[in-house]
């Protein structure tokens, strides 16, 4: 995750969706060229925006904050945790699963966001035939009022 002066990051995403920054989290604050100090910092503000997350009412208990690491940032994390004998959840992925696991991951994690921070804003409202008739996804057919 670079920072570069245009650099938007989920975190940003969510401040600007919930108007409430994560504790712990700036997003102004470039990240560590160290590896195992840049994961460390990874995985505190994934366990922030996780956390967050679920206090807002989303589904995401099977999401852990080494499945939302780029592929050098979790093979890095893993193998500390295989130095360190802490790792008794065999976490010896591929990076072919690990990949796929990450992007399942990231997409539950953008849903559930859509899922509690967006679709509470949706309030329902009658269709008239004036807003169905613009629309672009409707045939010229369908589109003809029968008089």
């Amino acid at each position: 995750m670079s920072q570069g002066k245009d650099t938007r990051t989920i975190y940003d995403m969510l401040r600007h969706l919930s108007g409430q920054t994560l504790p712990g989290v700036s997003t102004n604050q470039s990240l560590p060229c160290n590896l195992t100090e840049r994961v460390q910092q990874l995985l505190h503000w994934n366990t922030v925006l996780l956390a967050f997350l679920r206090r807002q009412g989303a589904c995401l208990s099977h999401i852990r904050p080494e499945y939302l690491l780029d592929s050098q940032e979790f093979s890095h994390w893993s193998s500390l945790q295989a130095q360190s004998q802490c790792d008794q959840r065999g976490m010896d992925y591929s990076s072919k699963v690990f990949e796929s696991l990450s992007k399942r991951a990231w997409m539950d994690v953008l849903l559930q966001t859509y899922k509690v921070l967006v679709l509470p804003r949706v309030t329902e409202g009658p269709l008239s035939w004036a807003s169905r008739a613009v629309s672009p996804v409707m045939a010229a057919w369908e589109q003809q009022v029968p008089g």
